[in-house]
């Protein structure tokens, strides 16, 4: 059973009479001096404070206060950061020849201090000690877990709550940044991994997207910036080419549609006289225009003094028959003796006329032009396109792929009818 005393009576400036007094009111009981209220990391942790009195007479204790001031420094004040808490009762308690004043509500002013003081007599059963207090070792009232240390970045907070995401601390090992709140778009997302470009959430500022892959080919490219024309990714279903530049003429145009150059076997037939070069040049641009597609064409035929790779453009990008099919990705693979697709339509995207036959196959096309682009040995150019007499002529077949396309046979008259080759620059 306790006496306990409010704080007025005895803390800071009550002096050491207030403070017999009190004691003097119960000497037969240990007094309490009010409960202390401690916060430690964020939990309320009472403490009680008490001294004995029952062997003291009021003088002797009020001298031994008096003389004490290490006692009176140990009772009278809360640690640092505590609060005081007191109760009251109305019990009172009375010593042989005194009647000093020993109700709850008493109040008593003394020129010591000038102030009310409050002497309670509240009787109180329990022990004196602690409640759980966070930091000792052992897991109890309200706590999740307690790890005995205050180190912030492992398993256990200083507040004893399991380390979790989003607490605002480290977690070693663990997390690689923690920065407390719920946010995906700064430099630490909720999943406390430090953000980068792939991790699925666009970080204001830095990224322009994030769709969480490496691909190239979709809306979102390496260094999560937003797929646009001319940075070299081809964006399936909106681009068909994308040679990192937007400029035109160069095989992908500046919106990254392919730039492509046709090329056709003619619907009509020829002798070997066809006003030289530049008279199988202007047949070819005929055809064309009345088939309407675009663009300037000539002939593939070589003579002892010229030929395709000395007077046609070497183009970059694609040539395609008139249906749009592949033959060829550039010049370089024009020339390299195979096809990827047999020059097999006219102009109109109709099957080429059969000419005279090359050996046994009569899908003979007038060329006298190797599969590099040169002129055939032997010379067999029909006297430069201009003849459609005695021979002999140079014959390339328009249904391979192989290097029979331009260079299968030679001989025989010029004045058997064949078609040519027309290819767009």
């Amino acid at each position: 059973m306790f006496t306990e005393i409010a704080p007025p009576a005895w803390t800071a400036g009550g002096g050491p009479r207030r403070l017999a007094r009190a004691v003097w009111a119960s000497t037969t009981r240990p007094i309490r001096l009010g409960r202390c209220v401690t916060m430690r990391h964020g939990v309320r942790r009472p403490r009680t404070y008490t001294v004995s009195s029952s062997l003291m007479s009021a003088s002797n204790l009020l001298r031994e206060l008096t003389g004490a001031t290490a006692l009176l420094m140990c009772v009278t004040g809360c640690p640092p950061g505590a609060m005081m808490t007191t109760s009251t009762s109305s019990s009172t308690s009375s010593s042989s020849g005194n009647s000093e004043p020993t109700d709850a509500s008493a109040m008593d002013t003394d020129t010591d201090t000038g102030g009310p003081e409050s002497v309670s007599g509240t009787d109180t059963d329990g022990e004196t000690g602690t409640g759980p207090e966070c930091g000792d070792g052992v897991v109890e009232g309200d706590e999740e877990c307690d790890d005995g240390n205050i180190d912030q970045h492992d398993d256990c907070l200083n507040s004893c709550m399991w380390a979790f995401c989003g607490d605002g601390k480290v977690h070693d090992g663990v997390e690689e940044c923690d920065d407390g709140n719920a946010r995906d778009d700064d430099g630490c997302p909720t999943t406390c991994d430090f953000a980068r470009c792939g991790d699925g959430f666009v970080q204001l500022g830095v990224e322009e997207c994030d769709d969480a892959n490496n691909g190239n080919n979709d809306a979102c490219v390496d260094g999560c910036l937003d797929a646009a024309c001319g940075d070299g990714f081809v964006q399936l279903g909106v681009e068909e080419c994308d040679d990192g530049n937007l400029v035109d003429n160069d095989g992908c145009s500046s919106q990254c549609d392919y730039e492509v150059k046709r090329a056709f076997v003619s619907s009509q037939l020829f002798s070997g006289d066809m006003g030289g070069l530049m008279g199988a040049d202007a047949s070819c641009q005929q055809l064309a225009d009345q088939a309407g597609l675009p663009g300037t064409y000539l002939a593939w035929l070589s003579t002892f003094t010229t030929s395709p790779a000395a007077r046609f453009t070497h183009w970059v990008g694609r040539y395609v028959r008139v249906d749009g099919v592949v033959i060829a990705d550039d010049w370089d693979d024009l020339v390299d003796g195979s096809l990827d697709a047999p020059l097999n339509l006219d102009e109109q995207g109709n099957p080429p006329p059969n000419g005279a036959p090359c050996g046994m196959n009569p899908r003979a096309v007038w060329t006298n032009t190797s599969a590099d682009g040169t002129k055939a040995p032997g010379g067999n150019t029909c006297q430069g396109w201009t003849s459609d007499g005695a021979g002999p002529g140079h014959h390339g077949l328009w249904d391979k792929l192989d290097d029979t396309w331009t260079d299968a046979c030679s001989g025989g008259s010029c004045a058997v009818l064949n078609p040519i080759y027309c290819v767009e620059q």
